[in-house]
């Protein structure tokens, strides 16, 4: 099998070993001429280098090719922005967390659930029934696990865990509250009916609301959360 003289290269056809032996022969001379002075380099033929010029702008169309792929991942790479930079710049709702949450309405109809309901399905569902999607001061994304933001102060942060922990403990005194209005609107049955009495009143002060926070955090983020991705080309930074 035919090989090239310059770097032993063995060719099975020789049309290729003759294109690569002008290409290698040229660049054999490029080595040597690092080492000696030009004037001892043989000049190669020029069918050599019409073959070396060939196959260099083959090479160069190639590479072309590969710069304009690049652009284009380069042009959709995403850029780093903080979630809490793009909601303050972006969104503000006309009420802060905390006024929002002292204005979530429990409904007499919401307490009339209470011994049908699981809780954490009932504290949810009054969750939802005063949510504005376009107002709400809450947000949440896929791009941040489990984590709520919420708007308050004029600025966006993430809810420390003693404040969700208040914010669902308020809606459970709100469902106390309707507990005691109930009581009286009924209070001659409940002298009759003792039984069912204590039925309601052990359901509304048994809520751990502890663990009730914890559970409806997650069921939360799912309900509120996006995914800014399907919008805007960046990855986040947190």
């Amino acid at each position: 099998m035919p090989k090239c003289p310059y770097c032993s290269k063995a060719f099975g056809r020789i049309s290729s070993l003759q294109s690569h032996t002008a290409f290698c022969a040229i660049q054999h001379q490029g080595t040597y001429a690092k080492r000696n002075s030009m004037e001892d380099l043989d000049v190669p033929p020029i069918r050599d280098m019409y073959i070396v010029l060939q196959k260099l702008i083959m090479d160069n169309e190639k590479l072309k090719k590969k710069i304009v792929q690049l652009e284009k991942i380069a042009s959709k790479e995403k850029k780093k922005i903080c979630l809490i930079d793009w909601l303050n710049a972006r969104k503000k709702p006309p009420s802060d967390f905390v006024e929002w949450v002292k204005n979530i309405t429990v409904t007499q109809n919401d307490f009339d659930r209470i011994l049908n309901s699981n809780i954490v399905n009932l504290i949810m569902d009054i969750i939802k029934n005063n949510i504005d999607d376009d107002n709400v001061p809450l947000c949440s994304f896929d791009q941040k696990l489990k984590t709520i933001f919420i708007y308050t102060k004029k600025e966006w942060r993430i809810v420390e865990k003693d404040e969700f922990y208040r914010f669902i403990d308020n809606i459970i005194r709100k469902l106390t509250g309707q507990l005691n209005n109930w009581i009286q609107r009924n209070n001659l049955e409940f002298q009759n009916n003792e039984e069912k009495f204590h039925t309601y009143t052990k359901k509304i002060y048994s809520i751990d609301s502890e663990e009730a926070s914890r559970r409806i955090h997650l069921r939360l983020y799912n309900h509120i959360k996006y995914n800014l991705r399907n919008i805007f080309e960046y990855e986040f930074s947190f």
